[in-house]
């Protein structure tokens, strides 16, 4: 990981913590094409990322596919991202029916670091909105 990159991954350990019922929870570190095919048929996804978008660091926002690129950059230290991801699944007609992504402002990336005080706050909160809004769909970071 490279620091503030972790806060999918931490949320998700958040979740798991909390005994979140009804969500399917699976941490994803490898290259955005392969996110495809864990979709897979699924109506509802739920994604939680790192994201680069002005808001201070730790604040959580939730959005989808659609406002990707307005100004909002999901943050990836392997290959293909979210973005890229999205962009490919729309192509090819393999988008879940709802994508939602619970994006955690970072900014802090160094091989090696720790994530920042702020992103653990942070994935408390987007583990907190996750189980709030979609407490029985998938949860994928």
């Amino acid at each position: 990981m490279r620091g503030d990159d972790a806060a999918g991954p931490l949320a998700i350990d958040v979740l798991r913590e909390s005994g979140a019922r009804g969500l399917r929870l699976d941490v994803f570190e490898g290259d955005g094409s392969a996110l495809i095919d864990r979709w897979g048929a699924t109506d509802t996804v739920v994604m939680i990322d790192a994201v680069v978008s002005g808001l201070a660091s730790g604040e959580v926002r939730v959005f989808t596919p659609g406002d990707l690129g307005a100004g909002i950059r999901c943050v990836s230290t392997h290959g293909l991202g979210l973005i890229e991801a999205v962009r490919l699944a729309k192509a090819i007609g393999r988008m879940p029916a709802q994508l939602w992504i619970v994006g955690v402002e970072a900014e802090r990336f160094e091989l090696g670091s720790e994530p920042s005080p702020a992103v653990r706050r942070g994935a408390h909160d987007a583990a907190r909105i996750a189980i709030e809004r979609w407490g029985g769909g998938p949860c994928t970071s």
